[in-house]
Order: C-alpha cells, then sequence, then structure tokens
C-alpha cells in the first residue's frame, strides 16, 4: 500500500529569491567600485622610493593606500609595470556591470582572458621610451620585466631593424589591448553597435558646431567691417555736409556784408512864417536847403512828397523854428474892434514886425540838418 506525502513549501518563493540574487549583485558590484578605486588611487600614487619588501628605508609612505599598498604597488610594476593599470579598470568596469544589471552572467567567460589583456597592456607599456625619472630609480622599462623580456624576443623574430620593428610592435599592441579589453569587459556586438554610433553622431555633431561657429564668426566679422566701413562713410559724408554748410553761411554772409542799402536822403521842408499871413510883408532871402544824411539802419525810403510852392518870405531861415504854428497876439488880432482910437496904425505895426524879425536869432546850418519838419503841415 503505497503513502503519498506531500513536498515541502520552498523557504523562500521565485520572486524573493530573484529579489535577494539582484540585491546581492547589486552588492558585489559596489564592493568592487570601492576595490577598484582603492587599486587605482594605490597604482596612481606609486612611487619607487616608499618602503616596501623590497626596499627598506625611513622615509614616509606617499601611496594613498599606506605601506600594504606600496608593497602591492612595488611587486606589481616590478612584473607588468603600467599594465597594473588593467587590474583597476578590469575591477571597477565589472563592479559597474553588477550594480547596473548589465551583461553581469558574462562575467566568468569573459575573465578567463584577463591575463592575456595584462600581458598585452605590459607589451604595449614596454614599447614606450621612460622618461629620465623612471630610468633612474629602476632597472627596468614602463612594462615591467614582463614587459621588456618579451618585447626584446619579438623584436628579434621580426625581420626589420630595431627602430621600425619597435614602432610596429607598439600599433600592433596597442589594437589588440582595445580589442581583448573590450572583451575582458564584457562588452557585446549591440554595446560596441551603439558605442560606435554614439561615436560617430558625436564626432558629426561636434564638426556641425565647429562649422556653425566658424560661420557665426565669419558672419559677425563681415558684418563688423560692413557697419564699421558704414559709419566711417556716414561720418565722412556728414562731414563734407557740414563744411558745405558753413561755408554757404560763410559766402551769403560776406554776400549780406558787400551790399549795403543806399541811405534815404531827408528833405526839410520850410514853415511858413507869420510874416507870409501880412499882405505887406517885406521880401526875405530863400533858406539853403540841407544836405542829406545817410542813415545808420537801412530803412524803406518814404515816399516822396510834392513841395508846396510859397513865397519868398516861406523861405527865410529866420521864421524855420517858429514852435507855435499859431501868430502872436500882440502882432496879429483877429477881431475887429473898428475904428476904435487906441488901434494902432499900419506904421506902428511894421514897426513891430520889424523888431520881432530882429530880435529873433536864425538857426545855424547843423541845427536846419538834424531837424526833420512835420510834412502834413497846413501853409496859410
Amino acid at each position: 500500500m503505497a503513502y503519498q506525502t506531500r513536498g515541502r513549501d520552498p523557504l523562500l518563493d521565485s520572486s524573493m529569491a530573484e529579489a535577494i540574487e539582484k540585491r546581492g549583485k547589486e552588492l558585489a558590484g559596489l564592493v568592487l567600485l570601492a576595490i577598484g578605486m582603492m587599486a587605482t588611487a594605490m597604482i596612481l600614487t606609486y612611487h619607487p622610493d616608499d618602503p616596501s619588501w623590497m626596499s627598506a628605508t625611513d622615509a614616509p609612505v606617499k601611496n594613498w593606500m599606506g605601506h600594504l599598498g606600496a608593497s602591492i604597488a612595488a611587486t606589481v610594476f616590478m612584473v607588468i609595470g603600467w599594465g597594473a593599470l588593467g587590474f583597476a579598470i578590469m575591477i571597477c568596469g565589472w563592479g559597474l556591470r553588477f550594480t547596473l544589471h548589465q551583461g553581469e552572467d558574462r562575467a566568468v567567460s569573459r575573465l578567463i582572458f584577463a591575463p592575456i589583456w595584462l600581458a598585452l597592456l605590459s607589451l604595449f607599456a614596454a614599447t614606450l621610451t621612460p622618461g629620465t625619472s623612471w630610468s633612474a630609480t629602476h632597472s627596468f622599462g614602463l612594462g615591467g620585466l614582463f614587459g621588456d623580456t618579451v618585447l626584446a624576443t619579438l623584436m628579434g623574430l621580426l625581420p626589420f631593424g630595431a627602430g621600425l620593428s619597435l614602432k610596429l610592435l607598439s600599433l600592433i599592441m596597442a589594437g589588440l589591448s582595445v580589442a581583448v579589453g573590450l572583451f575582458v569587459l564584457g562588452a557585446s556586438r549591440r554595446e560596441l553597435l551603439l558605442a560606435a554610433r554614439f561615436l560617430l553622431v558625436g564626432v558629426i555633431m561636434s564638426y556641425a558646431t565647429f562649422r556653425a561657429m566658424l560661420g557665426r564668426g565669419a558672419t559677425g566679422a563681415a558684418h563688423a567691417s560692413m557697419g564699421l566701413k558704414s559709419g566711417v562713410q556716414g561720418h565722412l559724408q556728414r562731414r563734407a555736409e557740414r563744411r558745405a554748410e558753413e561755408a554757404a553761411y560763410a559766402e551769403e554772409e560776406e554776400r549780406a556784408a558787400r551790399i549795403v542799402p543806399p541811405a534815404p536822403a531827408r528833405k526839410l521842408r520850410a514853415e511858413p512864417s507869420l510874416v507870409n499871413r501880412q499882405p505887406n510883408a517885406p521880401a526875405a532871402q530863400a533858406a539853403p536847403k540841407a544836405a542829406p544824411v545817410a542813415a545808420p539802419a537801412p530803412a524803406p525810403a518814404p515816399k516822396p512828397e510834392p513841395e508846396k510852392t510859397g513865397g519868398l518870405l516861406s523861405r527865410m531861415p529866420s521864421l524855420i523854428r517858429r514852435p507855435d504854428p499859431e501868430p502872436e497876439p500882440e502882432l496879429v488880432d483877429r477881431e475887429y474892434h473898428g475904428d476904435l482910437p487906441d488901434t494902432p496904425g499900419p506904421d506902428r505895426i511894421r514897426a513891430k514886425i520889424a523888431d520881432a524879425i530882429k530880435s529873433r536869432r536864425p538857426p545855424t546850418e547843423e541845427e536846419l540838418e538834424v531837424q526833420e519838419l512835420p510834412a502834413d503841415k497846413p501853409l496859410t
């Protein structure tokens, strides 16, 4: 008789196991990144004078990883030289893949070829010429003892000279180091295509940006030169126009200074004397005409008035400055008093007129020139 037994449930379900696996890979990747950064610091701060198992000295340790880092770096550099950087690159690369879950399943199949990659890196470093400081402190080249030994063997196998063989081996080792390094770091075909596309697009965009910058620079320079040229031309044109305006203004001033309008002549008119009103007044000499005086400023010429004719007594200079147009009361009596006994006779009137003429001083020629009598004075 057979009994059926129920299988026990697993301790962790599939989702939980998958989550734990992912978190474990991420933790392993973080640990590898930390180890890779420490390895990088140890290799980059390597100094041949640090105390190690090959050199005993009391000098302070210059390596960032202390005595342990100085001892490991001295051993690695003595064997493969600067090919030791492959350790740091490989550890950091796989730590990044484990953290991002990108191709971590290929780690075992790719890390098998890690020693080959380190050997290629050592050979490539051995083909480089070391500096004076390295030659003074080391008895081997940049590729360590392994790189110098293998390089010397390969150069002996090539049928070329030493210089050409060294350059050819350097080029070959550089290409092999890149190819094997990409394989060891877990690069796939898809990733290589994406990287090539990214590099190609980056080169094209860089070239386009550089060309656009050159075009903008050339355009800006052309605009600047055109603006400078137009500015200079505008300045010269404005200067020429200003000079033409100044010349025209100076010519107008000179023409206005040469043209002086003639001053209008002032005519002196004689005032009719009081004697002209008497029927029996004695005759007198005519007054001389005054010379015209030029006016200080140009003025419109007055309209000439027709000269009024009068007797000889109207031109007498002794009666021109008569201020009062009316006759004096003692000379002319307009009212008729009849045959009064006290009325003076004609002889007495003539005597008074003669005395009045003698008592007045005749005006000089200067006074006649500057004096202008009113033109609308009626002659009676």
